[in-house]
């Protein structure tokens, strides 16, 4: 018997990596407490390893809770955004493999829209990238404020945006696009007393439940170069 105890003694050294020191405490007393009562058979002895174990296991429930909430905590910086707070592309892509297969199992189809600044470079070279990080941050709240909770939003790189709008027809996607467009085309983001104009173009593309998550991505963006292409032709401007 004493061979098992220091055996379990010998694996309860080997949790403390991975449990909290209080709970490591609790387990070493119990194996302890364990082996006198198995020893002296005194019904005092069995009440404490009652009294032990009714604690650790409160322990490492509370334990198990606090590693689950930490996780859940890694697991949303990991698809988030830093600055703007809506999903990276890791987690925009991720949300948008998920609603294509809920699109295929269903037979239903839905929105993308891509939004890109224009013009976003001027303003990085002359307020500075803090001013720039700023009107990122401005058009991020400002699209959140025009999505559904079942819809998705993200910062796919630098200043490039991507809404998804699960279970949209096409009427409805156009409306929201050009809603957006304008919204954001008549923005601006503050940065020390200054208003700083914001102008972005909006493309979206229609998908149906066949749809694939690369060239899904590739339509939209297309959509969107289109329409940068279209308005900077109307102003006279070159092509990026």
């Amino acid at each position: 018997m004493g061979d098992a105890v220091q055996q379990l003694d010998t694996e309860t050294v080997d949790l403390r990596d991975g449990l909290s020191s209080p709970i490591v405490t609790k387990l070493t007393q119990l194996l302890r407490v364990t082996e006198q009562a198995l020893l002296s058979q005194e019904s005092a002895s069995i009440k404490q390893i009652s009294q032990l174990a009714h604690g650790l296991v409160q322990e490492i429930s509370e334990h198990l809770k606090r590693q689950d909430k930490r996780i859940a905590e890694l697991e949303n910086l990991a698809t988030t955004d830093g600055l703007t707070k809506v999903l990276n592309r890791r987690g925009f892509e991720e949300r948008l493999s998920h609603e294509l297969s809920i699109a295929k199992r269903h037979g239903v189809g839905g929105v993308l829209i891509f939004v890109d600044l224009d013009e976003f470079k001027p303003i990085n070279d002359t307020h500075g990238h803090a001013a720039g990080d700023e009107v990122l941050t401005t058009v991020s709240n400002l699209i959140k404020t025009q999505v559904r909770d079942t819809d998705y939003v993200g910062r796919l790189g630098g200043d490039e945006f991507a809404i998804l709008l699960p279970r949209s027809n096409k009427q409805n996607g156009v409306r929201r696009a050009e809603d957006l467009d304008r919204k954001i085309n008549n923005a601006y983001a503050n940065w020390n007393g200054t208003n700083i104009q914001i102008k972005a173009s909006c493309g979206m593309h229609m998908y149906s439940a066949d749809a694939e998550i690369k060239p899904l991505l590739e339509a939209a963006d297309a959509a969107m170069y289109a329409i940068k292409q279209e308005r900077r032709s109307r102003l006279g401007l070159k092509s990026r």
